[in-house]
Parts: structure tokens; C-alpha cells; sequence
């Protein structure tokens, strides 16, 4: 649902600012693409004001930028506007650098992909089987995402202060791999934080410095660099902000002394002159952008679609590499087609904009293509306004028939939320008395009664499966049971964090010291749901409450249920 789906963006807003010449050379030469320019900027038109944040973007054809507009402000407490000199931070677009670095560095014959890890960071647990190179490249490793995990189940915040001491102090609490390497493709930033630490094991100098002699330096990519130090001073930093309400907040950034899987800053002008790599081979050769454009292959010679720091597509006929990232208030998406020799860029410091949605539109444009994304113009469908009382009604557990798969739903301030358990879960807005959509209309869930009771059945349809969920009901004095037996503090030793659970309203509060009160809802005897995932209790012999066991609903998540025992 909303993890399990691709969850898009939907509102683009974009300022108008300051544009530079179309039709500008990387060598020299000009062509005219004014049908291309205007139909672009077609899709801006009328959603663009110039007092708010925005994007670059750069596209390149066959060498030639044709199209390099830049759109609002880079900082709009100095109304200082943005330009293709304003430099973004890359997000996770940044990975494709660190794969081509350790492409080098096999060219080089200082690694082979098929190296253990364990030969350049020994200190990393001994996992049951070998952890390749290649498996940290193509996230098929089994690995623990740090992010995910510490800001999940660890009590950090998405701004918090992180350092390499803490994420690899986290990485030797891994004691069993997700799964088999190269069994599975599971994205994982953790992958490309050893690969830069592997980088810095071969050459001896940092990563950041040896990225910038043997790929910065040779593409004259003057204004790109990797940050091993948040406070580290950027010339042209874009601001990065969110919106709420209608109103824009800085939207801040977390500390951290590392990088590899993100941190790139860079700018449209530089982004120009890396994706013309691809084309020219200037630094690499043929063999490493070969390398670039392979998909990996899992164990059982089937392909992922994600290759060396890039994920491999088609689209209208056409192969391409593509990576999108968001960080903070940073989003941002880069796409190249190798047999169009098109490239495009799009940076941006809100994180209101679909990049994705309008890179592929420039994209489809760029190849003579007519269709538009239909959500690039940000309006969401609309919603009857919503009564939190009202809706209550609905909270609870319901069985899937024929499956019995549990569905949790939980009543929020303005929305029902719905996690289908080992699927995902999703925002649902009400669209009539018993019926409710998520914002894209694909997902969606109506409440019906049957003879002896109301709101007993659900009719559930996600991305057109319709499925039918029945109520789960709850004896009383198990109910009772659970509010009395339950509250408690529990300790988490993979986090080294304790969680509180507190009796509130008759209802069960989880919490722990750096995050919000979360209210379970229940959906079964011993079983609930929140915001963090689905919630099981665990009873010894005497039926006393030992513990309980979180597993994420969210398909962004992908590993073993997690373990909180009681103090």
C-alpha cells in the first residue's frame, strides 16, 4: 500500500527565477531545441511563483545542454535566487559516484568485486556467507539499512547526530543476515557506507579526496564535492525546505561524519559534465560504463533491475540508468538513455516536488513523446472532510478471507490508516459515509455490516485486487486482560533502547524518551498496531507479558521481526 506502492508526490510547486541560455555546448557546438524549451516550460506554467523554493535542471543530448533553466529561490530568507551554479545535495543520487570509484579501483587492479568485505573491514561480524563487493553494489547483501532501523526501533530522529562510530557499532549487532546474499535485492544505504569505507581502506586518503582527484578533477567538476562534516562550509548551498499548510519551514539536516551512500553537493552545470561522461568516456573507458549500464543477477540467475549505483529501466522502448534521492529537504532525480545520448537532471530544495514524475515527463518530451504525468500538476483529488469521532467506529482488526492476512485500520486527525501485515500500509481519505481512497485512487476500503452487526466486513481493494476482510472481535476480558497485563518498560538490545508502554483513556500508550506518544490500537488478542509497525505481545507458561515483537509493515523494511524483552 502506501510502502508497498510507489507513494508519489503529488504536488509540484515550482518558482520562477532566473533561467540561462538554452542551447548551450558542452563542446563548443549549438543546436536549436525552442520546441522542446517551450513545451517544458509548459508543464510550469501557472504553478510557478517566484517567492518560494524550486529546482535546476539541465538536459543533455548528444553533448549539447539544451535545455538549462533554473527555477525560484535558493535561500529565501536573503531572496538570493537559484542558478546552475547553486550546488543541491545529491541524496542518493550521490551513489552512482562511489560505484563508478570502486569500478575504478578494480580497473586499477587494487580490488575485485569478488572480494569479501571482511578483507577491508574485518571488524564487521562474521555472517554465515560471504559478503561480496558486488553485493554491497547491487544491495543484495542482506545488510541492515542504519537509517531505517536506527530512526525506526532506535529513537533517532531523521535530523538527529549521526556518526560512523554509531552506524558501525549498530552494523556489529547484525548477527544474521537478512538473507542469503544475493538471494534478494533489498536497498540498503549501510551498502554504500562500507563501500566507501573499502575505498578509503585500498587508497590510504580519504573518500572524499580521492573522489575528487579521480573524478572531479578529470571532468572539471569544480563545484562537486562529498561533505565527511555536516558543518563543512559549501560555496552556493541551496536552502532546503518543506511545506505545510500552505507555509515554508527550513526543513534542517541531520549530522553526520560519513558519506558514500549520500552528501554528493553538486550543481547543474557539473551534473552536465557527469552524465556526458557516460557518452564521451572520458574517465573510465568502455568496460566501466559497460559495468554501469548491467543489472545484477540474484543466485538464481534471475536480474534485479538495479545495477552498479543506478537502477536500470525501459521505457517507450528505450533502456536507461536513472537514481532519485531525498535527503532533508533535498530531492532530487538524474536519468541517462545511452542510445538516445540523453540526459537529464533535475535538483531540487523543497520536498513538495515530484523530480521523478517530472524528469520522466522532460524525458518522454526530449524523445518526441506527448504524454504528461497527470499528477505533475499537484492537485490531489478531492476528499469529504473528515470527522476523527465519527470514524472511529471503524479501528480495529479484520481477517482477509482466504488468506487470513490481518488488517490493521487505526483513526488518525485527518485520515484512516490501513497496514496490511507483511504488504505495506497506507493514508486513506473518506470519499463517502463508509468509504475511504488513498490520495491516488488505487487503494481504498468500504465498511459494511452484515445481519447481526455493523461495520463487521471490509471490502478491500488494493491496485484493483478486490479482497474481503472480516471483522477480528475481541472477548471483553481479553481486552481487560491486555490493558492490565501490558504496561511496562521493554529493552531493545540490537538499539540498546527502552520503550515505555503506559495505560492511558483505556488505551495502550508506547513511547520511548526521543519520540512521541504512539497509541496502540488493538486488532487481536495480544496483537496491535501503530505508527512504528504491528505489535505482538509474548506470554511464558504462566501467561505473564515476557515481551513483545515488532515486525514493520512498511516493504521498505526488510529483515527479522525485532525483539523487546520486559525489565
Amino acid at each position: 500500500m502506501k510502502k508497498l506502492i510507489t507513494k508519489f508526490v503529488i504536488t509540484l510547486i515550482l518558482t520562477i527565477g532566473i533561467s540561462t541560455t538554452v542551447s548551450v555546448s558542452l563542446f563548443g557546438q549549438t543546436k536549436d531545441y525552442e520546441d522542446l524549451t517551450q513545451r517544458v516550460d509548459s508543464i510550469l506554467k501557472n504553478k510557478i511563483t517566484e517567492n518560494e523554493p524550486g529546482v535546476a535542471v539541465v538536459v543533455i543530448k548528444n553533448g549539447n545542454i539544451i535545455y538549462n533553466k533554473c527555477y525560484g529561490l535558493a535561500d529565501i530568507e536573503h531572496n538570493i535566487p537559484i542558478t546552475s551554479k547553486t550546488e543541491f545535495n545529491l541524496a542518493s543520487v550521490s551513489k552512482q559516484f562511489t560505484a563508478f570509484s570502486i569500478l575504478l579501483l578494480e580497473k586499477e587492479g587494487k580490488l575485485n568485486l569478488n572480494d569479501d568485505i571482511h578483507k577491508y573491514i574485518p571488524e564487521l561480524p562474521d555472517y554465515s556467507k560471504p559478503v561480496t563487493i558486488q553485493h554491497l553494489l547491487n544491495h543484495t547483501s542482506g545488510i541492515w539499512d542504519y537509517y531505517d532501523m536506527m530512526t525506526t526501533f532506535g529513537g533517532y530522529d531523521e535530523l538527529d547526530h549521526y556518526t560512523l562510530n554509531e552506524v558501525f557499532t549498530f552494523l556489529k549487532k547484525q548477527k544474521e543476515l537478512l538473507f542469503d546474499p544475493g538471494s534478494q535485492w533489498v536497498y540498503s544505504n549501510s551498502n554504500y557506507i562500507l563501500l566507501s569505507q573499502i575505498i578509503e581502506k585500498v587508497t590510504g586518503i580519504l573518500f572524499r579526496q580521492w573522489v575528487k582527484s579521480n573524478i572531479f578533477d578529470p571532468l572539471d567538476m569544480k563545484n562537486s564535492t562529498f561533505i565527511q562534516n555536516s558543518t563543512q562550509l559549501i560555496s552556493n548551498r541551496a536552502g532546503h525546505y518543506r511545506k505545510e499548510d500552505g507555509e515554508i519551514f527550513n526543513y534542517g539536516s541531520n549530522w553526520v561524519n560519513f558519506c558514500g551512500h549520500s552528501h554528493l553537493y553538486s550543481n547543474a552545470e557539473d551534473m552536465a559534465k557527469w552524465m556526458d561522461n557516460y557518452r564521451s568516456l572520458k574517465i573510465g573507458g568502455e568496460s566501466i560504463i559497460t559495468k554501469m549500464f548491467q543489472k545484477g543477477k540474484l543466485n538464481d540467475g534471475s536480474e534485479s533491475t538495479y545495477g552498479n549505483g543506478v537502477g536500470i529501466g525501459e521505457r517507450n522502448g528505450y533502456m536507461f540508468i536513472q537514481h532519485s534521492g531525498s535527503t532533508g529537504g533535498y530531492k532530487t532525480f538524474m536519468i541517462y538513455c545511452p542510445v538516445s545520448e540523453l540526459g537529464i537532471t533535475i535538483l531540487a530544495n523543497t520536498n513538495s516536488l515530484d523530480v521523478n514524475g517530472l524528469g520522466f515527463d522532460i524525458f518522454d518530451l526530449a524523445l518526441g513523446k506527448s504524454t504528461i504525468s497527470e499528477n505533475i500538476s499537484g492537485n490531489p483529488q478531492e476528499f469529504l472532510a473528515f470527522n476523527k469521532d465519527l470514524t472511529e467506529k471503524f479501528s480495529g482488526g479484520y481477517l482477509v478471507e482466504g488468506i487470513n492476512a490481518k488488517v490493521a485500520v487505526n483513526v488518525e486527525e485527518n485520515l484512516l490508516h490501513c497496514a496490511f501485515y507483511g504488504l505495506g500500509e497506507d493514508d486513506l481519505f473518506r470519499t463517502g459515509d463508509n468509504s475511504f481512497s488513498n490520495i491516488l485512487g488505487e487503494n481504498s476500503i468500504e465498511f459494511i455490516d452484515d445481519d447481526k452487526q455493523k461495520n463487521s466486513k471490509a471490502i478491500l481493494i488494493i491496485r484493483g485486487q478486490k479482497m474481503i476482510a472480516n471483522r477480528i472481535e475481541v472477548e471483553e476480558k481479553n481486552n481487560a486482560d491486555c490493558l492490565n497485563a501490558c504496561p511496562g518498560n521493554y529493552y531493545c538490545d540490537n538499539y540498546s533502547t527502552v520503550y515505555y508502554i503506559r495505560l492511558e483513556n483505556s488505551h495502550l500508550v508506547l513511547y520511548q524518551n526521543r519520540s512521541t506518544d504512539m497509541r496502540l490500537q488493538q486488532i487481536d488478542r495480544d496483537e496491535f498496531f501503530c505508527k512504528l509497525g504491528f505489535l505482538k505481545f509474548i506470554r511464558n507458561s504462566n501467561e505473564e507479558i515476557v515481551g513483545f515483537i515488532f515486525t514493520p509493515s512498511s516493504d521498505r523494511f526488510f529483515f527479522q521481526s525485532v525483539d523487546f524483552k520486559r525489565i
